[in-house]
């Protein structure tokens, strides 16, 4: 039995192990932002030339095969859903990554744009997605958790960013007020945990309160695609109510994003003071 990766201990391991959603998210944003670095090394510049992208979304799967068991990462321009499952309307669509993790599976699109991304292709990018889903195929597979994530290298418009928090895309960038609310809440817990060490209670205490405050927020943003959109074969039905609730939320969630970051900043102009 494939065990999991869990969000708390660290990126690196020796075994293949599945990922967990929030280990996922944290090594996609993790090359992400530090993009174009992998092409420093010539094996793998090699690999990359010619690719349109400059080899972003070939030598991020190359970074996720490192880590997850043979098998769980889609093959490149694959036309289904990485397992012979196809489009119920249209049979073929190209999707940039799927990633099987210990709950379903983490679809990912890569944009490595040097111009923000829009919501036209987080529409198609959804479009895509629930036209697999609408394949009876998957009604054999309801207890399957899907996971959906954007990376869009120089960010995304308010526009998109809003979209995908209704839908619970999870958005990749190297834009420190666009990161994701999840791998944002594990920055919170790993400065907690060194400032519990080196004896900060009192920013020990704040970076508390700041994961607090991005729960509800954290929890609309990693939520999988079942529960706002449910398809049994004869019908699909949208839970329209909680899309438009997180919607609504999302000022509020920007408000709480930047304060959080802002106390992160703070903990590592803490750490720099000493040493």
């Amino acid at each position: 039995m494939i065990e999991t990766i869990r969000g708390d201990q660290g990126l690196t391991t020796p075994e293949r192990l599945r990922l967990s959603l929030r280990w996922a998210i944290s090594r996609v944003q993790e090359y992400t932002k530090a993009w174009p670095q992998p092409l420093r090394y010539p094996e793998l510049a090699a690999l990359a030339s010619g690719d349109t992208d400059g080899g972003f979304e070939r030598l991020l799967r190359r970074s996720l095969e490192d880590i997850c068991p043979v098998g769980d990462i889609s093959p490149a321009r694959e036309l289904g859903f990485g397992d012979g499952r196809n489009g119920a309307i249209i049979p073929n669509h190209e999707l940039d990554l799927v990633v099987r993790i210990e709950s379903g599976n983490f679809v990912l699109e890569a944009k490595c744009w040097q111009e923000e991304v829009d919501k036209d292709p987080v529409i198609v990018f959804l479009g895509k997605v629930f036209d697999f889903i609408l394949n009876p195929a998957f009604v054999d597979h309801h207890d399957e958790e899907i996971s959906l994530g954007f990376i869009g290298l120089r960010g995304f418009s308010q526009a998109a960013l809003r979209l995908m928090f209704a839908f619970g895309v999870v958005p990749f960038t190297q834009r420190g007020e666009q990161l994701s609310f999840v791998h944002l809440d594990s920055l919170l817990g790993q400065a907690r945990q060194e400032s519990l060490q080196e004896g900060w209670s009192e920013m020990a205490e704040t970076l508390r309160l700041q994961k607090e405050a991005l729960a509800l927020f954290t929890s609309i943003e990693g939520r999988s695609l079942g529960e706002i959109f449910h398809y049994d074969g004869d019908s699909a039905m949208f839970d329209v109510g909680r899309i438009k609730r997180a919607a609504d939320l999302f000022e509020e969630s920007r408000a709480a994003h930047d304060t959080a970051l802002s106390v992160f900043r703070e903990f590592l102009n803490q750490r720099n003071r000493h040493g």
